[in-house]
C-alpha cells in the first residue's frame, strides 16, 4: 500500500498494519492523528489513504471551522454520496490543524466520534443528526483523521481516541526522488547530480514540489527539457535560493528576528513581512530546523546574534 508515497516509511508500515486489519475483521478504520512538522507529507498521506481503501473525503482546515454545522453540511453530502456510489466503502474525514479548532467545535467531534450522533443549530433550530449505514444501521463506515503539527495542543480527551502516526522530516535522498519523479512525469531529463540539488536546497517534502513545478515553468520559458548543473544554479541564482535552501521570505523573517532589539512575536514579524501567520510559522519551522531562530516564551530570537544574512 502506499507505493506513490515517498519517505516515512514506519508512518507507511504503521498505517498499512491498521488498515488491513480493520479490512480482515471487516470493521470501521481506526481514528487517526496525524502529527508532525509543515511539509512531511501529513494531507498528502490522508488523500492517499482515501485512494488506498476506496473511501470518500471530505477535507476542512480547522482554521476555517466555526461551527460544527458547517463540517456536518459536508458530512451529510458525503453520507449521500456514499449511499450511491457502492463501491466506496468508507467515509474518511480530515480535519488539518487540529491544534486551531475552536473549543466548542472539538466538544461536539467529542461526542460525534464517540457516539455517531450530535445535536447542533442549524439555523434558528437545534438539529440532531445520528451517522449510521443505512443498509447495516451500523457506523461501520465513518472514520476521522487529524492533522497537527502541534500535537501537544490537542485536548488529552480528544488525542485518547486517536491513533497517533508520527511524520518526520524527509531525509535528502527521499527529497531527490520526489523530484526526480516530477520532473520524469513532466518529460524533463536531469542527471542525478543535478536533481541530487534540489533535495538538498530544499527542507521539506512540499517545499520540493513547489521548487521542482517552478523549475518546470523556468525551463519551459527556453523550451527547454534537459536539466544541467549549469541550468540548476542559474535557477536558484534568479530565485534567489542560496546554498543553506534560504529564500527571500527566510532571509527577511531571519534579519527582521535579528534586527529585534528584544525578543520578537510571531504577529509582529507576520504584520512586517505582511504575510499571513500559517506562511510565517512555515518558515519559521525551517530556520528553527536549521538551528537559526529559537523560540522563547518572550518571543522569537537569533540562535547566533552574530550570523549576518544578505538578502
Amino acid at each position: 500500500m502506499f507505493y506513490n508515497f515517498i519517505g516515512n516509511d514506519i508512518a507507511k508500515q504503521r498505517l498499512e498494519i491498521s488498515v488491513k486489519a480493520s479490512q480482515k475483521n471487516n470493521e470501521k478504520l481506526p481514528n487517526f492523528l496525524f502529527s508532525g512538522s509543515a511539509g512531511v507529507g501529513k494531507t498528502k498521506m490522508f488523500h492517499s489513504l482515501c485512494e488506498e481503501t476506496f473511501s470518500i473525503p471530505v477535507y476542512i482546515n480547522a482554521s476555517t471551522l466555526d461551527s460544527i454545522s458547517e463540517l456536518m453540511n459536508d458530512i451529510e453530502k458525503a453520507v449521500g454520496q456514499f449511499a450511491l456510489y457502492k463501491t466506496r466503502r468508507y467515509i474518511i474525514i480530515g480535519i488539518d490543524e487540529a491544534h486551531a479548532l475552536k473549543r466548542k467545535v472539538c466538544d461536539s467531534l467529542l461526542t460525534l466520534i464517540s457516539e455517531n450522533k450530535i445535536t447542533y443549530k442549524n439555523g434558528r433550530y437545534p438539529v440532531t443528526t445520528k451517522i449510521v449505514n443505512k443498509n447495516t444501521g451500523k457506523n461501520d463506515f465513518l472514520s476521522w483523521v487529524f492533522m497537527t503539527n502541534r500535537a501537544g495542543e490537542l485536548p488529552l480527551a480528544l488525542k485518547s481516541r486517536l491513533t497517533e502516526v508520527d511524520f518526520i522530516n524527509y531525509q535528502e535522498d527521499e527529497k531527490t526522488i520526489i523530484a526526480a519523479n516530477i520532473l520524469k512525469k513532466a518529460g524533463i531529463l536531469s542527471n542525478n547530480e543535478s536533481v541530487k540539488e534540489i533535495g538538498k536546497r530544499c527542507w521539506s517534502a512540499r517545499e520540493v514540489t513547489q521548487t521542482t513545478e517552478m523549475l518546470i515553468s523556468y525551463l519551459s520559458l527556453d523550451n527547454t527539457t534537459t536539466i544541467t548543473q549549469e541550468i540548476i544554479e542559474k535557477f536558484f541564482k534568479i530565485y534567489g535560493i542560496d546554498q543553506n535552501g534560504l529564500g527571500q521570505s527566510e532571509k527577511m523573517y531571519y534579519n527582521i528576528v535579528r534586527g529585534a532589539k528584544s525578543p520578537i512575536s510571531l504577529q509582529s514579524i507576520a504584520a512586517i513581512m505582511d504575510i499571513g501567520i500559517k506562511d510565517v510559522s512555515d518558515i519559521e519551522r525551517k530556520l528553527i530546523s536549521l538551528n537559526m531562530v529559537t523560540v522563547t516564551p518572550q518571543g522569537r530570537i537569533c540562535t547566533d546574534q552574530e550570523k549576518e544574512i544578505g538578502i
